[in-house]
């Protein structure tokens, strides 16, 4: 999960067993944390994908935060469909309300690269799944 946090830009990454567990074990904690989907990854090695969160450490509750939140995961909906100037807008959105949100600013970078080269795209991710390959 550290490579992925430093790939996202994120300082605390839970893949998606963790989510799990935390929600299940401690649902009243589980409720107080602002959790955003990253992506769905498959890394080197690994044969199935894996959900990623980052855990946003904000002053504000997961319902004032649940604006900015809705906002990034349309931005990432857009991007899985390979709507990028749709997860730009949505990105830039992000940003006007949180502008050293790096994790929006680096997505919204790799938008403006799939949007230069399709291409790109199509090399990176299979069926809405991140294909990393190095761990």
């Amino acid at each position: 999960m550290e490579g992925l946090a430093k790939l996202y830009g994120a300082k605390i990454v839970l893949g998606e067993a963790t989510v799990a567990e935390l929600e299940r074990t401690s649902p009243e904690a589980f409720s107080e944390l602002a959790l955003r989907e990253l992506d769905r990854v498959r890394v080197k090695g690994r044969s199935s994908a894996v959900a990623v969160y980052e855990v946003l450490m904000r002053s504000e509750s997961p319902l004032e935060l649940a604006p900015q939140l809705e906002l990034f995961q349309k931005a990432h909906r857009c991007m899985l469909v390979a709507d990028f100037e749709g997860a730009r807008i949505h990105l830039e959105s992000v940003l006007t309300a949180w502008p050293h949100d790096l994790v929006a600013r680096i997505l919204r970078e790799r938008c403006e690269v799939y949007i230069e080269d399709p291409g790109l795209f199509e090399r990176e991710y299979d069926a809405g799944v991140r294909i990393l390959t190095a761990k």
